[in-house]
């Protein structure tokens, strides 16, 4: 085992250092070295200078000289960011104490040892130095444990992790990604103090749990709650962990079905629909709009313990576990029997534009008070129509029929006639005809109207994805004068 030093991003920081002030204090250190001696990949390099400051008197230099970006300077941290030759370059001093508890303060500065001696695991306690790319070994240690596999804390570890507990999740990272062995010491303690996580900012947790989330995600999650830590961090999704293993015979059953490749959007799904999945076996059915809301956004927090999720995904997540929700409420097989959310998210995706510009038709009521001209134009003539091309019938096809019925739904129509052609791809304007006439003599259409105006994303994809008939969506409510209920799902 030893060093891949055939790095361009080495060469220009040589370069850039050759015959500097700096050159002899400056050095690569921790996961980068280690990453370098394993032959691994790297694109983000950590660099410290042994000099009080040094992280911003190094990246001040760099820029000067034009090797570099504009740095980014983080106080809280210590740290300043630029980049070099397309890599990361993360900067920061020496210092006594590598804890993550308060702000980083400048008086805490080390020499290299106390730095070596502050890190996490002697894996990342390897220095190269750059001007000689000499590799130093602080602690005595760190290279017979890379080379040995062994994760090992440099201090006990009581005080690693109590310094920062989300080593212990990278300690597990470790132990998937790299296949370093975790000392015996290191796993009693996280076994017996996993809750220390809860302490830790929730942005920090969801950085790391995002570095898992790739091919052995669930090789990662398994890990994660033998040894309790997901227990601490969400004790939804490692119950529901429980129950799926249960229902499949044994947790190594789950890595047999969910071969694919575990990428970042399955992964988010996947969470996502074994909180519901599981849900619904322990609070019964959700037999209306509130329950199932309810169970959604239990789904959604159990994630946000673990993840920073945007806006965008939670209304796509809310829209789809109320779909599946639906879909349980209704019998449609028992609930270890179902599909997984995958397989609706496959089906929703491939029409998601179609649906929202249909959406925004569905909202135009009477076409007699809009006028036929500007409702054919608003439909039609819009930058979002390309989406919709594959229909193959205009307004001048449409229209005429409605105009017979002198109907005041006609909006709400032309919205389910869309959602029907997907469903079922009309091929025929006999078959469009029919279709028009069925929904106009439909009884149902205004409580259909009800559901749309009180949440029209919801009632769409409802329509779309479930694989009942026209009208079997639509739920027999009491009139709204009468109730202030939402309708059912």
């Amino acid at each position: 085992m030893g060093l891949n030093l055939k790095n361009d991003t080495i060469k220009v920081l040589r370069e850039a250092l050759q015959g500097s002030s700096l050159e002899p204090m400056c050095y690569i250190v921790g996961g980068s070295v280690r990453d370098l001696i394993l032959g691994r990949k790297v694109s983000d390099y950590d660099i410290c200078v042994a000099l009080p400051q040094g992280n911003q008197i190094l990246a001040d230099y760099l820029f000067s000289k034009g090797f570099c970006s504009h740095p980014k300077k983080y106080k809280k941290h210590g740290l300043t960011t630029c980049r070099m030759n397309g890599a990361l370059l993360e900067i920061s001093q020496t210092v006594k104490d590598h804890k993550r508890t308060g702000r980083f303060a400048p008086e805490i500065f080390g020499n290299l040892s106390e730095d070596a001696f502050s890190r996490d695991f002697t894996v990342n306690s390897l220095y190269l130095r750059l001007s000689d790319l000499e590799l130093l070994d602080p602690t005595g240690r760190g290279y017979d444990d890379l080379n040995n596999r062994k994760l090992i804390c440099i201090k006990s570890a009581d005080l690693c992790f109590k310094d920062d507990p989300l080593r212990m999740m990278r300690a597990i990272r470790f132990n998937v990604d790299l296949g370093f062995e975790i000392a015996p010491d290191m796993l009693d303690f996280i076994a017996n103090h996993a809750s220390l996580l809860q302490g830790v900012a929730k942005d920090r947790i969801s950085d790391e749990f995002k570095r898992m989330m790739g091919p052995s995600f669930l090789l990662y999650l398994q890990k994660l709650i033998n040894s309790g830590l997901m227990t601490a961090l969400s004790p939804t999704l490692s119950r529901s962990w429980e129950y799926l293993a249960k229902d499949l015979g044994s947790a190594q059953n789950i890595f047999a079905i969910y071969e694919r490749v575990m990428d970042y959007n399955t992964i988010v799904l996947f969470l996502f629909w074994l909180g519901l999945r599981y849900q619904a076996i322990e609070d019964k059915q959700c037999s209306c709009y509130e329950d199932a809301w309810k169970s959604v956004t239990s789904s959604l927090n159990a994630i946000g313990q673990i993840l920073v999720l945007s806006n965008r995904e939670k209304s796509l997540l809310s829209d789809l576990g109320l779909v599946y929700l639906y879909l349980i409420a209704k019998g449609l097989s028992r609930v270890n029997e179902l599909p997984d959310m995958q397989c609706l998210a496959e089906m929703f995706s491939s029409h998601y534009d179609q649906l929202k510009q249909l959406l925004r038709w569905g909202r135009i009521s009477n076409w007699h008070e809009l006028g036929e001209q500007e409702l054919l134009k608003q439909m039609y003539d819009s930058e979002d129509h390309h989406s919709l091309q594959a229909f193959p019938y205009n307004g001048n096809h449409i229209l005429p029929l409605l105009k017979k019925h002198d109907y005041k739904y006609t909006g709400l129509i032309l919205l389910l006639i869309h959602l029907n052609w997907l469903q079922n791809n009309i091929h025929n304007y006999s078959d469009l005809t029919e279709v028009v006439n069925d929904l106009v003599g439909n009884p149902n259409l205004s409580a259909a109207w009800e559901l749309y105006r009180s949440n029209p994303s919801k009632a769409a994809i409802l329509w779309h994805l479930s694989t009942f008939k026209r009208y079997h969506l639509i739920i027999q409510t009491e009139s709204r004068s009468r109730s202030e209920e939402k309708p059912d799902i």
